[in-house]
């Protein structure tokens, strides 16, 4: 049997091997050690890291999305 397509975007939770910003907010820096959310974008599947609090943000505004959906079906 065939799998079902996926809605959500490729993405890893990791531990920053090097110092970085975030695409969100530039001025929020991500230190090497620190957790953070990588999104993979494009056709290339560019990696692009949010600091935690950003990925906090992210998460919780896609689960409110969902459950509103799910909520209207």
């Amino acid at each position: 049997m065939a799998r079902y397509k996926s809605l959500l975007k490729r993405y890893k939770i990791i531990t920053a091997k090097r110092k970085r910003k975030c695409k969100h907010n530039v001025s929020h820096e991500i230190c090497k050690g620190e957790k953070c959310l990588v999104i993979y974008e494009g056709e290339l599947g560019k990696p692009y890291p949010y600091c935690w609090k950003c990925a906090c943000e992210i998460l919780k505004n896609a689960h409110g999305a969902l459950s509103c959906e799910l909520d209207d079906a």
